[in-house]
C-alpha cells in the first residue's frame, strides 16, 4: 500500500511545487513536502513548507496532470457537502464542494466538482482567497 499522496502546492507568489506529504493540517504552521522529479520519480529532498506561504495543496491523481482539459463548471457530485465557488487573490477560481465550511478557520476541504479533473480533493488556505461563494441561499453553508 502506497501511503504517499502526490500534491501540487502552490505557492501565494506563484511558484509550484511537487511531491508528498503525510503531515499536512491547517492547524499546523508548517508541514514537510518531499520533492520528487516527475519524470524518474526519484526524491529530491524534503522542504519545511510554511503554512501562510501557500494558497492550496492539490492532492492529485498524478503529477503528468491534464494541462489541456477544462474542467466543467456545470459538473455536479453529491455527498460532498455545499457546493461554492472559491475565487483567490490571484484570480483563480475554483468550483466545487466543502462540508462543515467555517469562516474562522485557517483552511478548508474543497472535492472538486468536475470528477474528471486532475483534482482529488484541495486544501485551501483562506488568507489566499478572496471569497468563498456559496450556490444556494439555503444551504448548510456556516460562514
Amino acid at each position: 500500500m502506497n501511503l504517499h499522496l502526490p500534491v501540487v502546492v502552490h505557492f501565494k507568489e506563484g511558484e509550484i511545487r511537487k511531491g508528498y506529504t503525510r503531515n499536512f493540517a491547517f492547524f499546523r504552521d508548517h508541514f514537510d513536502l518531499t520533492e520528487v522529479d516527475i519524470h524518474t520519480s526519484e526524491e529530491k529532498g524534503t522542504l519545511q513548507i510554511p503554512l501562510e506561504e501557500i494558497k492550496a495543496v492539490f492532492y492529485v491523481k498524478d503529477f503528468e496532470g491534464k494541462p489541456h482539459y477544462n474542467p466543467d463548471p456545470e459538473a455536479k457530485r453529491f455527498g460532498f457537502g455545499d457546493r461554492v465557488e472559491v475565487i483567490f487573490h490571484d484570480n483563480e477560481t475554483l468550483i466545487g464542494y466543502t462540508p462543515n465550511y467555517k469562516e474562522d478557520t485557517n483552511g478548508f476541504i474543497l472535492y472538486p466538482a468536475d470528477e474528471n479533473c486532475n483534482n482529488e480533493i484541495v486544501a485551501v488556505v483562506r488568507s489566499a482567497t478572496r471569497s468563498v461563494i456559496p450556490e444556494r441561499k439555503h444551504s448548510f453553508f456556516r460562514p
